[in-house]
């Protein structure tokens, strides 16, 4: 009988020691923190942790289009280096000897309008031209414009309608060194040509004489 007792408080005490323990162990300090009276589990934790992998994300794709940004600005920064070069460049030049047996360049004039006129001594509407053109050239040479003329002729007559013309400019011989009509499509003479500053023919030719108006009012275009 005292057996039976004993066995019945010891199974007794069993049950409670376990029930006791299920009561006071199941939530943690910390889950008990991020539950609220709804039993509802606290998300500022979580949201918090979704900001700081937001904030890195936004933190990374700022780096990312910094980066590109900065492969942008430098492929603007080439292409604008390269239009300036472009710009920079100059084109359309040659080189030929003068009367006086000096190389002079089309670059040479780099910067300034330049009125290119090809002629020669035989040619009736050359001569005809020849004052006005020397007139013209004597009141915009202190105007970033200058001319060459380009003879078509040997460097004896050249010389002496130089002479006789008072021709001021640079007189350069076709020939000399280059041959640059054929270049330049010269089929009739006089033919002028107007190039800006960096050596680009800016309007069609002139072929045949131009008046001192005419020579005038195509300079003026590009001042």
């Amino acid at each position: 009988m005292i057996k039976k007792i004993l066995i019945s408080i010891l199974i007794l005490s069993i049950l409670l020691f376990i029930f006791a323990g299920c009561k006071d162990s199941p939530i943690t300090a910390d889950t008990e923190e991020r539950i609220d009276e709804d039993g509802v589990i606290d998300e500022s934790e979580v949201e918090g942790k979704k900001e700081e992998v937001a904030e890195e994300d936004l933190k990374a794709d700022d780096e990312n289009e910094d980066s590109s940004n900065d492969e942008e600005a430098s492929l603007d920064e080439d292409e604008t280096a390269e239009e300036e070069n472009k710009e920079d460049e100059y084109v359309n030049d040659f080189t030929l000897m003068d009367l006086d047996n000096n190389e002079v360049s089309l670059s040479d004039f780099k910067g300034k309008i330049v009125v290119i006129n090809f002629w020669s001594t035989g040619c009736p509407p050359c001569r005809a031209e020849l004052p006005d053109f020397v007139e013209v050239y004597n009141e915009y040479k202190d105007k970033n414009v200058q001319f060459i003329g380009v003879g078509l002729d040997n460097a004896e007559n050249l010389r002496v309608f130089a002479e006789e013309y008072n021709i001021s400019y640079p007189t350069l011989i076709d020939g000399s060194i280059d041959t640059i009509s054929g270049k330049w499509r010269i089929n009739f003479i006089p033919t002028t040509y107007i190039v800006n500053e960096n050596g680009k023919v800016v309007s069609p030719p002139n072929i045949g004489m131009m008046t001192k108006k005419q020579l005038t009012n195509a300079i003026e275009e590009w001042l």
